[in-house]
């Protein structure tokens, strides 16, 4: 028998009604489904299923006449039963004596179904070049190409559980933390040979002297928790090797240094130089100084005659 091919099955589809006296076409067309469920068992072809498919479609219209029911429907328990009874039958008539092949799945029929109903499928199928066409024979794929091909998904993008999306914005702000502390690296070390170069003169040359004023305050620092007696006898031994006498150095110096304490909140103070009365003696001229912590010395000072 000569192959149909699926232009004349549908082209035959349009010029026939489902009438009794067509039982002749119906059974050419099941002969010819059988013949390609004998093929799809082994090299399956595109053709061949669209032979299935046709026969497919044939049982379909004749479970929906039985049932009673014009159109297809998926959920008509009553036509999905007649349906099943009668491919089962039609199907094990194309298996050989004492074959173990298994009969089309549900989802080979559904998708058979699919191809035969919607000819946007097949079109799309035709468009393809001679290599990708050969390589989609199988209804499941053809479907599955089909729907990556033309259509979008409509499913929003899939959103991370909240303890991921916290550690994701933990895992950013620590990588924002060491990219700054990073770029602050890179600027210290670029600044490096600089600070290198400053350091290294301030070496050679040394520190800077300090000021009387300085030693002087420094001094007070270091005294202000010391007591009275030991304040004292620092004075005393600083008098003695400058060969000055002290004058006031009892209840005096302590009255001065708590004043000056609870005025300046132990602040470190200049000594404050203060005229004192001068006796004019053989050009020799004597003045009084203070030089903090109430300790007052008196310094000879040269002057004319």
């Amino acid at each position: 028998m000569k192959r149909r091919s699926l232009e004349d099955y549908q082209r035959d589809r349009r010029d026939a009604r489902t009438t009794p006296g067509d039982e002749e076409r119906k059974q050419n067309v099941l002969n010819h489904g059988r013949e390609c469920l004998r093929r799809v068992k082994g090299d399956t072809t595109w053709e061949d299923w669209m032979g299935i498919g046709a026969a497919l479609m044939v049982i379909t219209e004749e479970a929906m006449k039985t049932v009673g029911v014009t159109a297809w429907n998926k959920d008509n328990k009553h036509l999905i039963r007649e349906f099943n009874e009668r491919w089962d039958e039609y199907e094990a008539s194309a298996l050989e004596q004492g074959s173990n092949q298994k009969p089309l799945s549900k989802q080979e029929r559904w998708a058979l179904r699919e191809v035969m109903t919607n000819p946007e499928i097949g079109a799309w199928r035709s468009g393809l070049d001679g290599t990708n066409r050969r390589k989609l024979n199988h209804p499941n794929k053809v479907i599955e190409r089909w729907r990556r091909a033309t259509q979008t998904s409509d499913k929003e993008p899939r959103k991370p559980s909240p303890s991921l999306s916290q550690a994701l914005k933990d895992r950013d702000k620590v990588i924002a933390e060491l990219e700054a502390r990073n770029t602050e690296l890179e600027e210290e070390l670029a600044a490096a040979p600089e600070r290198i170069a400053e350091l290294e003169e301030e070496r050679k040359s040394g520190p800077a002297p300090l000021t009387v004023e300085q030693h002087i305050a420094a001094l007070v620092t270091l005294l202000n928790d010391a007591s009275e007696d030991e304040r004292r006898r620092v004075f005393e031994d600083i008098a003695k090797r400058l060969g000055l006498p002290l004058i006031n150095v009892g209840k005096q110096m302590a009255k001065d240094l708590a004043q000056m304490q609870k005025r300046q909140g132990r602040k470190e103070t200049p000594p404050v130089e203060k005229p004192a009365k001068t006796k004019r003696k053989r050009g020799i001229k004597t003045i009084e100084r203070d030089v903090g912590l109430g300790i007052k010395v008196r310094m000879p000072i040269a002057t004319e005659e």
